[in-house]
C-alpha cells in the first residue's frame, strides 16, 4: 500500500536516520576530542547526516566547522550512497583537518570565516557553480555567531538547515527557540524524533527551510524496515510463546511473549507507553522485560514503562481483577503498584482523566493500547500518543481486537492505516508499525464520527490484514467487530 500523504519533518528525519545507518562511515573519524582523547570512529549522529544527504540526493553541502573532517566525509558518503557525486564545501578558521577530508575527492576545505569577506567570496563563487541543498553549522557555540552564520549562508538557497549544539548554553537555546518560533512544525530536534542519536546535553536541530523541502521523499522504505525489524519478532514469538499469563487472566501467551521480546529488541530510541490498565499482566510483563534488558546493557537505561490510565474501579475492571467495587475503593492504583513487585521501579503510573492527559513529548518506541477503551479516551490516545511514535522504528500493539468497543477500535485503525504498517497478529493483539507521522487533521473528530461511516474503515483494515498476513484468526477478530457494529446499529 503506497503512502499518498504529504511527508512531514518527523518522518523525513526518521527516514534519514534509518537510511544513514546502512552507510559505511568507518572512515569518518571524529578526531581530537576533549581531555586529550582521539576518537578514531564516527560520532553517532554522523549516520543522520549521511542519511539526510542520501534521501534528499543532496547535490551540494555547505558545512561550517570542519574540525577533523568526519562530518564532511559523512555527507560525502551519503551523497555517494545516493549515486550523487560528492560536493561538500567546508569552512573552519583553524586547520585541524585530518584523514577523512585531506585529499578526499569532492570535499573542498576553506580556511576562513564565512562571515568575513574572504569566506563570503569563496561561498558565493562556489554557489554560482553548485546547488547547496544542505547547510550544516557546527562551530562556535555562540548565539551571535550562529545567527550571523545563518544569515551569511542564506543566499545559497538551501532546503535543509542542520544545527549542532543547540542546547549547549543559554544563547544557543535562545537562538534555537527563535528558529522554532519562526518555522513552526518545520523545525525539530533530533531528540524529538528518537533518543540517543545526539547527546541530549548538546542537541541537534533540523529545519526544513522551503515549502518544497520534502519533494521526492517517500516513506515506503520505512514500511520495509518495519517488516524486517518487527515482523520476524511477531512470527517467532507466536510460534514459540514462552510466557504464560497468571491463572484467570485474559491475556494469551503469544501476546505476552510478543511484548517481552519487543522490549528486548528496543534500542533506547524512545519510551514504553501503555494506554489503559486493569490487571497488572501487561505492565508487569513489560517492566520485567525492561529490567532484564537494563541488567544486560545500558541501551535502555533511563527508559520507563509509562502506564496512562484513570485507575478507576468500575464493574468491568473489578470483574477483570476479581475484585469488588465499594464506595471506599474507587481506585485500584495502590493495588496496581503493589502487585508490580520488583518491577515497580521501572513503571511510571500517570493517573487521572485519560482524555485530558498530555504526553511529555519524548519519543515512544513501544506503544501498547490496553484495557478500557472508551470512544473519547481512545481518540485522545491516537491524537496525543501516535504522533510521538518513531516512523519506521516504533512498534504499536493493539490489544483486544474483536473485544470490548472493538468496532470503534477496528474502524479507527482502518482510518489510520495510511500511516501504519501491519506487521503481525498475536491473538488477540494486532501488531503494527507507524511509518509516517499523521497530520493533525487526520486525528481530529475520531470520537464524533457517524456510525454508518465505519464500514469502509473496517473493510480497509480487514483487507490489509488479509493481504499482509493472511491470518485466519485475525480475520475472525475483525468479523467479530463487524458483528458488534451490526448489533449496535440494529441490523441483526
Amino acid at each position: 500500500m503506497s503512502i499518498d500523504t504529504e511527508m512531514d519533518i518527523r518522518t523525513a528525519v526518521a527516514l534519514a536516520v534509518t537510511v544513514g545507518r546502512e552507510v559505511d562511515l568507518s572512515a569518518c573519524a571524529y578526531g581530537p576530542a576533549t581531555h586529550d582523547r582521539f576518537l578514531s570512529g564516527p560520532m553517532g549522529y554522523y549516520s543522520f547526516l549521511a542519511g539526510l544527504a542520501q534521501v534528499t540526493k543532496a547535490r551540494g553541502v555547505v558545512e561550517i566547522g570542519t574540525h577533523y573532517g568526519g562530518s564532511a566525509r559523512a555527507f560525502a558518503e551519503g551523497q555517494r550512497a545516493a549515486g550523487v557525486e560528492p560536493n561538500v564545501l567546508t569552512f573552519d578558521v583553524e586547520d585541524r583537518s585530518g584523514d577523512p577530508v585531506q585529499g578526499e575527492p569532492g570535499i573542498q576545505r576553506v580556511l576562513a570565516d564565512v562571515r568575513d569577506p574572504a569566506g563570503a567570496e569563496r561561498l558565493t563563487g562556489w554557489a554560482a557553480q553548485a546547488t547547496a541543498d544542505i547547510v550544516y553549522i557546527d562551530a562556535l557555540k555562540d548565539q551571535d555567531f550562529l545567527e550571523e552564520t545563518i544569515a551569511a549562508t542564506a543566499h545559497v538557497g538551501a532546503r535543509w538547515l542542520v544545527l549542532d549544539d543547540i542546547l549547549a548554553n543559554t544563547g544557543m537555546r535562545a537562538a534555537w527557540a527563535a528558529l522554532r518560533d519562526h518555522y513552526g512544525a518545520r523545525a525539530i530536534s533530533l531528540d524529538d524524533v528518537a533518543l540517543n542519536i545526539r547527546s541530549s546535553n548538546y542537541g541537534q536541530g533540523v529545519v526544513a527551510l522551503t515549502d518544497d523541502t520534502f519533494a521526492g521523499l517517500t516513506a515506503e522504505r520505512l514500511r520495509v524496515v518495519q517488516q524486517d525489524r518487527w515482523g520476524d519478532l511477531v512470527r517467532a514469538a507466536t510460534a514459540s510463546p514462552t510466557i504464560d499469563p497468571p491463572a484467570g487472566q485474559r491475556e494469551r501467551p503469544e501476546e505476552l511473549t510478543v511484548l517481552h521480546e519487543a522490549v528486548g529488541r528496543m534500542r533506547g530510541e524512545g519510551e514504553i507507553v501503555v494506554a489503559g490498565a486493569a490487571c497488572n499482566v501487561t505492565s508487569t510483563t513489560l517492566a520485567s522485560a525492561l529490567a532484564d534488558a537494563v541488567a544486560k546493557g545500558p541501551e535502555l537505561a533511563g527508559i520507563s514503562v509509562n502506564v496512562v490510565a484513570p485507575f478507576l474501579m468500575d464493574a468491568s475492571v473489578a470483574k477483570a481483577r476479581g475484585d469488588d467495587v465499594t464506595e471506599r475503593r474507587t481506585t485500584f492504583l495502590p493495588d496496581f503498584r503493589a502487585a508490580l513487585g520488583d518491577a515497580a521501579p521501572f513503571v511510571n503510573t500517570i493517573a487521572g482523566d485519560a482524555s485530558s492527559r498530555r504526553w511529555t513529548g519524548r519519543p515512544i518506541e513501544l506503544l501498547v493500547i490496553d484495557w478500557h477503551r472508551e470512544h473519547t479516551d481512545l481518540a485522545h490516545v491516537w491524537r496525543e500518543l501516535l504522533p510521538y511514535c518513531i516512523p519506521g522504528r516504533s512498534l504499536l500493539v493493539v490489544q483486544g481486537l474483536g473485544g470490548q468497543e472493538s468496532s470503534y477500535l477496528t474502524a479507527t485503525l482502518g482510518r489510520l492505516l495510511p500511516y501504519l504498517e501491519v506487521v503481525g497478529f498475536a491473538p488477540d493483539s494486532l501488531v503494527l508499525g507507524p511509518v509516517q507521522s499523521p497530520p493533525a487533521n487526520s486525528l481530529d473528530g475520531l470520537d464524533h464520527r457517524r456510525m454508518d461511516g465505519w464500514w469502509d474503515d473496517i473493510d480497509r483494515i480487514d483487507a490489509a490484514i488479509d493481504d499482509r498476513l493472511g491470518d485466519r484468526r485475525a480475520h475472525q477478530q475483525v468479523e467479530r467487530s463487524r458483528a458488534m457494529l451490526r448489533k449496535r446499529l440494529g441490523l441483526g
